[in-house]
């Protein structure tokens, strides 16, 4: 891996050799987003101290023609050219006819990924015409590839040598061991990502000095700069209105390691047709690399934005997908919450194969019985406590395939909620007493209470929180 600093300084000498008065040059710095190109390209044009121009790639041509040093010096002809198409090839020549009048002269246009088409392809115009312009350098950064016409410089994360490098220099003293290597890990070496955990964990007390010595301990789970959180939302939140690539992305996101080459578009449900163009914006926008994330943020990030819904059928596709290799289908299984399987499904009838062509047709056996609860009796067991009624109930019969469904019959005893027992009032709530009978006559033909005497007479009603002795209930 190419560590930041010498990206910058192997730039800033090839375009001292460009401008003096060589052969022109076009340069790409490609990178993720906090990678460092904007850091390395501004590094450069202050170690050259020339002439420069920083614009943004979505900046019209005829706007930039009219911000170049040598735009006010131009013949008739592409004075003219002002007026014409945004992405006219007489503006393109103008804007030529502009730089070489200019040089030497270095022009970096910022942020191409965010350019439309034409303007991407009228950029790649101007990087094939830059080299026999003496004495010129364009540079552009991108999130994605170079585009055509443009010498590629990517920039690759940092190194755990440099990383210590450029936390010492921002925190003006050598940091922990650990301290630095919980950074380089959850930064992945990304240099902007790597800062602003160190300011996050400064201001959270996890890293604090005491003037002379940075002291260190971990920092709770979950911890995440809002600034990461912001770029992080703003590059994945480009591509919320693109179903293919949020469908691409579904699956990336649950799929353990790099994802597959040859079979992304019958995983996702989509068409070739549909994944090329998804495939090329996620690794113009920098989230991808191939069909791998760039950075293991992206994946937690989209994995914490996306509906639960969205990443259910996705690995629910995913699983049906493989089903020949249960390996790798086993890390979509939580993400697929697949409903329990019914109960009724153990007893289910055995499959019978179909009879052959003309075969006499045979009688279709039924299914065996399931076993059903048998109602218990009514007589206390010998365990049985003293006065407590045995409770009687039909169970519940459940019908297996094939047999006519059957009425489910159940008992329900009455509730008793006051005891027959000559004791004082309490005023605590009684607890319920299920007795098995039916409820008796009063005499005079009312109905009485859920509980009654043994000997026929009409009970004072105590309430008691728990039964003593033997209860007046049957």
């Amino acid at each position: 891996m190419t560590p930041l600093p010498t990206v910058a300084e192997a730039l800033t000498r090839r375009l001292r050799q460009t401008l003096s008065l060589r052969r022109g040059l076009a340069a790409a710095l490609c990178g993720e987003a906090g990678i460092g190109k904007s850091h390395a390209a501004h590094s450069a044009l202050l170690a050259l101290g020339g002439r420069s121009l920083s614009v943004h790639a979505t900046l019209p041509p005829g706007a930039l023609l009219s911000r170049l040093p040598g735009g006010a010096a131009l013949p008739a002809w592409a004075q003219q050219a002002r007026a014409a198409a945004p992405h006219d090839t007489a503006l393109l020549d103008a804007v030529g006819a502009a730089l070489a009048q200019s040089a030497p002269f270095v022009l970096y246009a910022e942020d191409l990924h965010e350019a439309s088409a034409p303007a991407q392809a009228w950029w790649s115009a101007l990087a094939r015409a830059a080299p026999q312009l003496p004495g010129v350098g364009v540079v552009i950064s991108t999130r994605g590839e170079a585009p055509p016409g443009f010498e590629p410089w990517p920039l690759r994360p940092l190194d755990p040598v440099a990383l210590d490098d450029l936390l010492r220099v921002a925190a003006g003293a050598p940091l922990p061991a650990e301290a630095a290597g919980w950074i380089g890990a959850v930064s992945g070496g990304n240099p902007l990502f790597a800062l602003e955990y160190f300011r996050t964990l400064a201001r959270a007390g996890s890293l604090w000095s005491d003037g002379r010595v940075w002291r260190w301990h971990p920092p709770q789970r979950g911890l995440r700069p809002a600034a990461v959180d912001a770029i992080l939302d703003s590059t994945l939140g480009d591509l919320d209105h693109d179903p293919a690539a949020l469908a691409a992305l579904d699956l990336l996101a649950l799929w353990p390691g790099e994802g597959p080459q040859a079979r992304l578009g019958a995983l996702c449900g989509l068409s070739d047709a549909e994944l090329a163009p998804a495939l090329q914006r996620l690794q113009r926008q920098g989230v991808l690399r191939g069909v791998a994330f760039t950075h293991p943020l992206y994946c937690e990030r989209h994995r914490a934005r996306a509906p639960g819904r969205r990443l259910q059928a996705a690995a629910r596709r995913a699983l049906a997908g493989l089903q020949a290799e249960p390996e790798t289908a086993a890390a979509f299984v939580e993400a697929a919450a697949l409903p329990p399987r019914p109960r009724w499904r153990c007893w289910a009838a055995p499959q019978t194969p179909p009879a052959p062509p003309g075969a006499a047709p045979t009688p279709r056996a039924l299914p065996p019985r399931p076993p059903t609860w048998t109602p218990r009796s009514a007589a206390p067991g010998p365990g049985a406590r003293r006065g407590w009624p045995a409770r009687r109930t039909w169970a519940r019969r459940w019908p297996a395939p094939g047999w006519p469904s059957t009425r489910r019959r159940i008992r329900r005893p009455w509730p008793c909620w006051c005891r027959c027992w000559p004791r004082p009032a309490r005023a605590t709530r009684p607890r319920p007493c299920w007795s098995a009978g039916p409820r008796p006559t009063a005499p005079g033909g009312r109905r009485a209470p859920n509980c009654w005497s043994r000997a026929g007479n009409w009970p004072r009603l105590w309430r008691s929180p728990r039964p003593r002795g033997p209860l007046a209930c049957a």
